[in-house]
């Protein structure tokens, strides 16, 4: 479960409250949408939920916000430099090669003969790539995606 409570989120750059008094609380199963016009703080509020750290450099935030030990993972709209240079192979090293997961890669198009792949390559092909391995390990993930 994650819940936050009267959550601000204030740009550092302008001093820009992004985000007001939000509260929020998110069962295992849950599904919800945030939509917005560009720059009003969606990305800025996944990230906190996820690791206020994320946010650190550019905001500043009041507010509480708690996950009770649930495994996440978030996708962002840019892999990092980091992630680029990663294969396929070296991504799901700690991954057990079983039915259900070759299955699931086959869903997503993700190919065993792929494995040397850097991630660097194709956007499409590394957000499919994430949203499995978030779906197959994750209780609860985020996706940051541009419209």
């Amino acid at each position: 479960m994650v819940e936050l409570h009267n959550i601000t989120i204030t740009t550092k750059k302008d001093d820009r409250t992004l985000i007001q008094n939000l509260h929020l609380t998110l069962q295992t199963g849950d599904k919800i949408a945030i939509i917005g016009e560009e720059g009003n703080g969606k990305s800025s509020l996944l990230k906190l939920i996820y690791a206020e750290q994320m946010i650190a450099e550019y905001c500043i935030y009041e507010g509480n916000a708690w996950r009770n030990e649930c495994s996440m993972g978030f996708l962002s709209q840019e892999l990092s430099e980091e992630e680029k240079q990663r294969s396929i192979a070296d991504f799901f090293t700690e991954n057990q090669w079983t039915k259900e997961l070759v299955r699931a890669m086959d869903d997503l198009g993700i190919h065993a003969l792929d494995s040397d792949k850097r991630m660097g390559g194709s956007g499409l092909f590394n957000r499919r790539l994430f949203l499995f391995y978030m779906y197959r390990m994750m209780k609860h993930y985020m996706v940051d995606i541009a419209i």
